[in-house]
């Protein structure tokens, strides 16, 4: 599984590098073997679509300065995707760990940290 390419590749375009964000799973490599890879891997593939709607969000400009458009990122919203986006990947990672070393993983602070991010996105305009 190339879970740890795909947090990198997330991570990257979040903080401003160009690029594609990559949402093609186990491009390459073995599939996940466990129930618990696979729900890690939903669970970054849900990441990675929030985090382009986090990407578009933040390159607008900033509201309240001069030139802002009507559609314009609030920076108090920014910095709270921001705070999810890593959390929900800090957490991926470590659940990536527990299930490669046979460990029982509890998804449940993960769904949370994605879920916070998904009302996030879901309450901006980004067009």
């Amino acid at each position: 599984m190339k879970l740890k390419s795909l947090i990198i590749g997330a991570l990257l375009l979040f903080f401003g590098t160009t690029g594609v964000l990559f949402l093609g799973g186990c491009a390459t490599g073995a599939s996940p073997q466990t129930t618990a890879e696979n729900t890690i891997m939903s669970s970054m593939q849900a990441l990675a679509v929030s985090g382009q709607v986090v990407i578009a969000y933040t390159a607008l400009p900033q509201c309240g300065t001069p030139g802002a458009t009507a559609i314009c990122s609030n920076p108090s919203i920014v910095a709270q995707m921001k705070i999810a986006f890593n959390t929900a990947v800090n957490l991926l990672v470590a659940a990536q760990q527990q299930a490669q070393s046979g460990a029982t993983v509890d998804m449940t602070a993960i769904t949370s940290a994605i879920t916070t991010l998904t009302n996030l996105t879901s309450s901006v305009k980004t067009q």
